[in-house]
């Protein structure tokens, strides 16, 4: 109480002991207890006890250092709900046992309604549902303890006048008598020589169930305090805080604790939240331990009963009535059952399986959510290789016979099955377009699960009779390592893998054209290019007049980012690379430049510095035509600097209208 009132985020928070934790925490004792001698048991289960919250508490604030609290982030809100749903089930169920004075099980619900107990139900009933209702009418923080202050003034008046405390006792009205009233003694060294140490470390499994469930526990409370309350948390400085208070509280004895939801409910109703709350109820709980329970004896059942049950009353109508409204209905369901199986079988049950039933409804709601975020074919989307006219008319063509489909999200057995149907159904196709080559981008994935490489193995399959190549491009190393280890890699027969979509795009291509190697193309004179597009006379040899051949070796660059654009090259033989280059990130191809291609005319027009960087690939040759020769073609031969560069505009205008049509096909 003291140390998460304290150390928490939000004022107002209470730390207490948590059933769930209690209850294992219990059952390793005992078992540690029955391990070992007599003498040694009392010393060893207090012990194991002491051990438990401090290993707790330090696991808890590695936790928090190391920042692994946002995992629960999460939990979906249906189990968040239900969660909350089932805890004001779980407040109605103890506020009755409190009003009645026992247990009260669900085979023994019709057992209220006899005399005896409906006289002790009756009035903590009416009291917490006036509670409920005074609270959500004039919604101000006094309503509660006034209420509170008037229904005790009110009992023990009439207890008082009508009759005494013996016969208020002995009517059952009070809590009391307890058969004993214990005080706190602190551990000792005595108890720890005596505790049969070998008996505590062999309850290592049972600790390990001990932490989980304080780390699921905590972090699931503290995110219901979150929705309740309508505020951010820090939930690793919650962890950290309920770390330091278990470690304290272990030293002296006591056992795990963390948020408590319903405490804290209850101090934030009684007033804004105030820190204050928790520093008044660890000392009120302090004095209780060394002075013991009995003043305890005289609190009225039906005030206890009627206050937890109106906090009851009030979760299940905000979560379960008010909730309905804000969740479609396979997601209220889940509520409801979770309701069901915290009321039937128990907290972590009902958690378990609301969250089951969470997974499975994503899973099906997923596997309906298409997983190819485009679906294109080769002469839609084409790579970033700058080629011939003759060659870009063939690949317009022929691209129809590649089919790209760029995936999203996770991959599992539900989505690639509709992924590799969608693929079959294409290849099976009795008429239309033939399909050489299925390319599959993997950039945006996050990730695959097991059943994902099974699928993958059929479409090989479907590949080989189908006479088709699967492309895989983009695939993460995780997830290349992942569809090896199942036997899916580029060993079979018509499977190849590329780094990206680009190169994938780029062979493809080149299979198509017919050309050997992915570098190749047919040899041709750079000036044929600008020649085929110029229509002047003998317009390639008047242009040789004007450019300048150089050499360039392997790795040099041609063109450098980020310096000035005095010249536009023409690729005569070999290839180049350009690129664009940012500091600390990996280099960025933007278009492979093959013989008979330009490079650098933007800048050249322009005059603005060079935005990328040009290398070659191979050995090359290109030809130079700088500004000075522009501008001396002008004046020596306007006929053919004016057909320069209305070669210049259509070669612009042809790259930007491809360009276009990607874009075009992406929006589709």
């Amino acid at each position: 109480l003291l140390v998460m009132g304290w150390r928490g985020e939000s004022p107002g928070t209470i730390g207490g002991l948590q059933a769930s934790v209690a209850v294992v925490l219990a059952v390793v004792v005992s078992r540690a207890a029955e391990d070992v001698a007599l003498e040694a048991a009392e010393a060893t289960a207090f012990v194991l006890v002491a051990v438990a919250t401090i290993v707790v508490g330090v696991v808890l604030a590695v936790a928090g250092k190391l920042r692994l609290a946002n995992i629960i982030r999460f939990v979906p809100f249906p189990v968040v709900g239900g969660f909350l749903a089932g805890t004001g089930w779980l407040l109605i169920r103890g506020a009755v046992d409190i009003l009645v004075g026992h247990h009260v099980g669900l085979s023994e619900l019709s057992d209220l309604w006899s005399s005896e107990n409906a006289r002790l139900l009756i009035p903590g009933v009416a009291l917490g549902l006036a509670l409920v209702l005074a609270q959500r009418v004039i919604r101000q923080p006094w309503v509660l303890p006034a209420l509170i202050g008037f229904a005790l003034i009110v009992f023990w008046g009439s207890t008082l006048l009508a009759a005494s405390v013996d016969q208020a006792r002995a009517g059952g009205w009070l809590l009391g008598p307890f058969e004993s009233t214990p005080r706190w003694s602190p551990l000792g060294p005595s108890d720890f020589s005596d505790a049969d140490w070998g008996a505590v470390v062999r309850q290592v499994g049972g600790l390990l169930t001990i932490i989980v469930l304080a780390i699921v526990g905590l972090l699931f409370n503290a995110n219901s305090l979150e929705i309740i309350n309508q505020e951010d948390l820090d939930l690793d400085g919650e962890l950290q805080a309920a770390g330091l208070s278990n470690v304290l509280t272990g030293l002296a004895g006591g056992p795990p604790g963390y948020h408590h939801v319903t405490l804290t409910i209850l101090g934030r109703a009684l007033g804004n939240p105030n820190r204050m709350v928790a520093y008044v109820a660890a000392a009120v709980c302090f004095a209780a331990s060394l002075a013991g329970g009995g003043l305890i004896e005289l609190v009225p059942r039906l005030l206890l009963g009627g206050l937890i049950a109106s906090f009851g009353v009030a979760l299940l109508f905000d979560w379960l009535i008010a909730f309905r409204r804000r969740l479609p209905p396979a997601e209220y369901f889940i509520v409801v059952v979770i309701l069901i199986v915290i009321a039937v079988a128990g907290f972590l049950q009902g958690v378990a399986v609301g969250i089951a039933l969470a997974a499975g409804l994503f899973a099906y709601t997923y596997s309906k959510t298409d997983t190819v975020k485009h679906r294109l074919t080769g002469s839609e989307y084409t790579s970033k290789v700058n080629r011939s006219p003759q060659h870009q008319a063939e690949l317009y063509e022929m691209g129809k016979t590649v089919d790209i489909l760029e995936l999203q999200g996770f991959l599992f057995f539900g989505s690639v099955h509709k992924v590799i149907e969608s693929i079959q159904l294409r290849a099976l196709q009795p008429e239309g377009r033939a399909v050489r080559f299925v390319v599959i981008d993997f950039r945006r994935l996050t990730g695959v699960d097991s059943s994902v490489v099974l699928s993958f193995m059929k479409l090989a399959r479907l590949a080989g009779q189908h006479d088709f190549t699967v492309v895989m491009t983009g695939a993460a190393p995780d997830i290349r390592s992942q569809l090896k280890v199942g036997g899916f890699d580029e060993s079979l027969p018509r499977v190849e893998f590329f780094p990206d979509l680009d190169h994938g795009l780029e062979w493809c291509e080149d299979v198509l054209l017919g050309v050997a190697e992915a570098r190749v193309e047919h040899t041709v004179g750079a000036q044929h290019l600008l020649s085929s597009l110029m229509d002047v006379e003998d317009g390639a040899g008047r242009l040789h007049r004007y450019v300048e051949s150089i050499e360039v070796k392997a790795g040099e660059a041609l063109i450098q980012q980020g310096t000035a654009a005095t010249d536009l090259f023409i690729v005569v033989s070999g290839s180049l690379t350009a690129q664009l280059e940012v500091g600390g990130q990996p280099v960025v191809r933007l278009a492979r430049v093959g013989t008979g291609s330009v490079v650098g005319e933007l800048g050249f027009y322009t005059g603005e510095v060079r935005t990328a960087s040009v290398v070659a690939v191979d050995d090359c040759v290109v030809e130079r035509l700088s500004q000075e020769a522009i501008a001396r073609m002008e004046r020596d031969d306007p006929e053919l600097a004016m057909a320069v560069h209305r070669a210049m505009v259509r070669l612009v205008s042809d790259r930007l209208a491809r360009a276009n049509d990607a874009v075009r096909a992406l929006i589709d």
